[in-house]
């Protein structure tokens, strides 16, 4: 029995389906694509890149007085009105506790201003005494002139005397008032913060406006804290 003429076929046609097995498993696949139907439409090109502002000038708020700058209700962008915007509010701090020697001296030099004051008050008094006792001189002397029963020199002593003592009621009633403001100084010393608080008078806060008319670029202090004069 003879089966090697086969043999070759067989080889021809292995090799020919590896061969087409090859190509198949090589041959490039339809590639996807969108499909649309092609209209007349305008077109609009952007170009998104990061951006830099140019500022010519800025300008830089700082707290005018030391206190405590209450939180601001402004916000980066904001436009701002130059004299016209609020930018920061600000309230006096309340003074701070002090100890028990310095407590002593305050009480001291309260005491002290309150006598000063009440030497002052009598002061005013004697010398509106001696006001109304010169005019009153006065008045006799002009009436003695009339009839040439007293000398000029007399006269002009008793004018003299009345603008003499007119001039030391007013310094008096001047110095009356230093002495006033200094008892009310003495006393705010003596303060607590709690009683400062709470005497406070509602306008005493101090509105920092915007100098230039623009935009808020940065803000330094949003929340409420204490600060110096020249803060940002």
């Amino acid at each position: 029995m003879r089966i090697a003429p086969i043999r070759p076929f067989v080889i021809a046609l292995l090799i020919l389906a590896g061969t087409g097995g090859l190509a198949w498993l090589f041959w490039p696949g339809p590639t996807p694509v969108d499909l649309a139907p092609v209209a007349r439409q305008p077109m609009e090109v952007t170009v998104d890149e990061d951006a830099k502002t140019r500022v010519r000038h800025i300008y830089t708020v700082s707290a005018p007085v030391a206190g405590k700058v209450l939180r601001t209700t402004r916000h980066v962008g904001d436009e701002v009105v130059a004299d016209d915007t609020v930018v920061a509010v600000m309230e006096p701090t309340a003074p701070g506790f002090h100890d028990v020697r310095s407590h002593e001296e305050l009480q001291g030099a309260l005491a002290a201003a309150e006598a000063n004051v009440r030497f002052a008050e009598s002061e005013i008094r004697r010398l509106e005494a001696s006001v109304d006792y010169a005019r009153s001189d006065l008045r006799r002397a002009q009436l003695l002139a009339r009839s040439d029963a007293i000398s000029a020199k007399a006269l002009d002593k008793a004018k003299f005397d009345v603008e003499a003592n007119e001039a030391a009621l007013a310094s008096s009633k001047a110095q009356l008032e230093v002495r006033r403001s200094e008892r009310a100084s003495a006393a705010a010393r003596l303060m607590d913060p709690i009683t400062a608080a709470s005497e406070r008078p509602p306008t005493c806060c101090v509105q920092i406006r915007a100098p230039i008319t623009g935009r808020v670029l940065k803000i330094q202090q949003e929340s409420e804290a204490v600060v110096l004069p020249g803060t940002r």
